[in-house]
């Protein structure tokens, strides 16, 4: 009988211990999120997305993933982010033939890309030009400024832009500054930065936002 209550008092101690679980490290979909072996060390970046010499092999298909007939002879690796903001390198094989279609492709992309920066570049100068032109005396605070590309962004962008903190106001004042000093006449009065407001009324943020930071 005492033997009985021994055994159960200790399996109801037991079965009051917290249950440990273990978490695993699921890998990244597109590419291994950690090296795999103890190879090839110095050459990786450890706790991120990899494509050292080892985890591309890792990933290195035999057959060609476009056409999937011919043996691969390449891989591209391509750093992306995906729709929660993850990033990881995209890697795939290809053929001898498909790797120069690729290739090709590739650089009719970016030629393309080149001549629409470049058609960019001269439409903000154009309209930079015609900006430093007007004579206006009226001041107004940088605020303002800020305030006029806020609503010409949630205009022309898909992506509408949630209500702006203070330091979100802050970094954009700080951009006008480096950038638009001397075309919108950016001056400190009395601790205040205060601009020109024809000239700000003129400018096109659209024209200045994509060919200073879009690629």
């Amino acid at each position: 009988m005492l033997k009985r209550l021994v055994l159960g008092f200790a399996a109801a101690k037991h079965l009051q211990k917290p249950i440990r679980r273990v978490a695993t490290i699921q890998p990244n979909i597109r590419t291994r999120a950690f090296h795999e072996g103890l190879a090839f060390r110095s050459a990786c970046d450890f706790g991120r997305p990899c494509d050292c010499s080892e985890c591309s092999n890792v990933r290195r298909k035999p057959i060609c993933e476009v056409c999937h007939i011919l043996p691969t002879a390449h891989q591209s690796s391509i750093y992306t982010w995906d729709r929660k903001g993850v990033p990881g390198y995209n890697l795939r094989s290809y053929c001898e033939d498909c790797w120069t279609k690729y290739q090709t492709r590739l650089h009719e992309d970016e030629q393309k890309a080149a001549l629409k920066r470049a058609a960019r570049v001269k439409e903000l100068d154009e309209m930079m030009e015609r900006v430093k032109l007007i004579r206006g005396k009226e001041r107004v605070p940088v605020r303002y400024a800020v305030n006029r590309f806020i609503e010409g962004f949630r205009s022309w962008n898909t992506q509408q832009l949630s209500p702006l903190s203070e330091s979100s106001r802050a970094w954009y004042q700080g951009a006008f500054l480096r950038s638009l000093s001397q075309e919108l006449q950016i001056d400190k009065v009395r601790n205040k930065y205060l601009c020109n407001k024809e000239r700000v009324d003129a400018m096109d943020f659209e024209v200045w936002f994509r060919a200073k930071w879009e690629r």
